[in-house]
């Protein structure tokens, strides 16, 4: 099964699709993520075997139990590889570096597991879309330059263990484990 670690953002369903339509007029060529999609992918994990599955949970469990919740923020909008090149569409956000360490002890636990550590560092970011052709440079610089809706600071309470099922409408999203912060499971 395909499979990803994820942090739920259901609070910010709604202001990340005013986004979503705010910048996706007048411009084709992207793939936009479904609100109820939305999230912050920690580890993207693909083709995991179901016996790993257990052992993927141990680990999110002792990960999660050494966080209390905290807060994250909205701070821009960017791309990825680049802003001269978007390839992916995304709102960065602000957690005082939680995220980054969280990402990085899950990276490091399962490499004995068969995965191996991304080639770039971790950036908090809720994806928006993915470009599939080239897109317009003064399109892409009203974007740069648009004012956010207010994202009211979101407190991140749990790690979900995600099953991805694609599809030809785009992708569904399974929760398979949750881990709440601070070591409860459920």
């Amino acid at each position: 099964m395909r499979c990803f670690i994820a942090v739920p953002l259901k609070e910010w369903e709604e202001p990340v699709e005013k986004v979503i339509e705010c910048i996706r007029k007048g411009i084709s060529g992207i793939k936009w993520v479904e609100k109820e999609n939305v999230h912050i992918t920690l580890k993207f994990l693909g083709e995991t075997e179901e016996g790993k599955r257990e052992k993927i949970s141990d680990i999110l469990q002792k990960i999660s139990s050494q966080y209390s919740s905290f807060q994250i923020k909205v701070t821009s909008i960017g791309a990825f590889p680049s802003s001269s090149q978007p390839r992916v569409i995304w709102l960065g956000v602000d957690d005082g570096g939680v995220l980054k360490r969280i990402a990085e002890e899950i990276e490091n636990a399962l490499i004995p597991l068969g995965w191996e550590k991304e080639g770039r560092e971790f950036h908090p970011h809720i994806t928006l879309g993915r470009v599939k052709k080239k897109v317009n440079k003064g399109w892409w610089k009203g974007v740069m330059k648009m004012e956010l809706p207010n994202f009211p600071p979101l407190k991140v309470r749990e790690l979900i263990l995600y099953q991805s099922i694609l599809g030809k409408e785009g992708p569904t999203y399974i929760p398979l484990n949750k881990f709440l912060l601070g070591g409860e499971n459920g």
